[in-house]
């Protein structure tokens, strides 16, 4: 039985990274600013900056709800310290705040906090708008990075994600149009999936608490983003659940051996078969500067 594979995160036990050399740094840092170049110039053109940054919310199609349902529950948070107010405008009255607004929650949040901390409301609500186009291209990076992807290509990732953001017809009429919260969630998604891959493979605390504020925030952008996530997510931990099951019966017995190395070189553990005791084997001599790859022989015998 040969000894156990180093743990830890493979892509820190390779070879060093040919991107962290001179030149390497100079293309990705080119690439980097280029991305940033590009994106700015795709914010200003579509949605441009004298009106993201206008203390005068975005009015046109579905804008129009979100204001109203952002105005109405941010008021009754200012006012009564609850999410919800009864609005005799909504449906000839009806609780505003509670169903109809499900999709708007993160915005409402995000525009009740910046409200607070003294910006203009009008313009804390389109600074939502500007956050989703800047978030877009470095989410993706980051999840690329995530999913063990070299730099060059998760900046590759990102490069295409901001031109589908601005050329694909429904994301673009999307975000165009004021379904804001419904375009990002599309790509904040990413995020968790790749910071559950990352826990289960390498099983950091980083990657737990990555997952723990990811997966809250996308949902509290959109609900509807848990249909997008269910499946990956699901695959994801079943697939590491079968691999738990398999590491589980090839190491029962490693917590003895490795208890017994190196005073006795072996162990034994008694079942209700008989007593099995293993041999342990070493391909370089004691003292040897080599690593030696050990191998244990197990034999039972019957009681």
């Amino acid at each position: 039985m040969s000894e156990p594979e180093p743990t830890g995160d493979p892509a820190e036990r390779a070879a060093p990274d040919p991107d962290a050399s001179g030149p390497g740094r100079l293309a990705l840092a080119a690439g980097f600013a280029a991305l940033l170049l590009v994106q700015a110039a795709a914010i200003g053109y579509f949605e441009p900056y004298e009106i993201l940054l206008s203390t005068t919310p975005i009015s046109t199609t579905d804008f129009d709800t979100h204001w109203e349902q952002t105005v109405r529950t941010t008021d009754a948070m200012a006012g009564w310290g609850r999410t919800w107010a009864w609005d005799p405008q909504l449906l000839a009255g009806f609780p505003n705040g509670t169903v109809f607004d499900a999709d708007n929650k993160g915005w409402e949040l995000w525009t009740y906090g910046l409200w607070q901390l003294g910006v203009p409301r009008g313009l804390a609500f389109n600074l939502f708008v500007l956050l989703a186009h800047l978030l877009l291209p470095w989410t993706v990076y980051l999840a690329a990075r995530l999913f063990r992807l070299g730099r060059p290509a998760a900046l590759t990732a990102g490069g295409l994600a901001l031109a589908l953001w601005y050329t694909d017809g429904f994301l673009h009429y999307a975000a165009w149009t004021g379904m804001v919260a419904f375009a990002m969630s599309s790509y904040l998604c990413l995020l968790p999936i790749a910071f559950l891959y990352r826990y289960l493979e390498d099983r950091r605390p980083r990657h737990a608490l990555g997952l723990a504020l990811t997966l809250p925030a996308v949902l509290l952008v959109h609900p509807y983003s848990f249909a997008p996530l269910v499946v990956p997510m699901l695959v994801l931990y079943l697939r590491a659940a079968r691999g738990s099951a398999r590491g589980a019966t090839r190491w029962c017995g490693a917590p003895c051996c490795w208890r017994s190395w190196p005073t006795s070189g072996g162990c034994c553990r008694r079942s209700a078969s008989g007593t099995t005791c293993s041999t342990r084997t070493s391909s370089a001599p004691r003292g040897s500067s080599t690593s030696a790859r050990t191998t244990w022989a197990w034999s039972t015998s019957a009681r």
